[in-house]
């Protein structure tokens, strides 16, 4: 994995406004249906994942680890405080992916 690939999808990403940031929020798109993917920063807590997982799993969308702490995702998404997870739609999951 290249964490420089990956900043640079995910800034296309957010400069395309399709980004969602944050527990609450991708937890919400998670139940929409509109998130593809989700990604958790490198230093992601336990409590995140036990968050997260269950409803990404019941909701059949992948779930990666990215090479990326959480201050490094949040420069990553245009963020000024740490990011934990983000959630990618599906026009940009193949992008995203590929810089796995």
């Amino acid at each position: 994995m290249s964490a420089d690939k990956i900043r640079g999808a995910l800034g296309l990403c957010r400069r395309a406004g399709k980004i969602t940031v944050g527990i609450t929020l991708v937890k919400e798109q998670l139940h929409k249906g509109k998130a593809a993917l989700v990604l958790l920063a490198l230093d992601a807590a336990k409590n995140t994942e036990d968050r997260i997982l269950p409803l990404a799993e019941h909701k059949a969308v992948p779930v990666r680890r990215i090479p990326l702490n959480k201050k490094e995702l949040a420069l990553a998404v245009g963020k000024s405080t740490e990011a934990v997870c983000v959630s990618v739609p599906k026009e940009f999951v193949n992008l995203v992916l590929a810089s796995l």
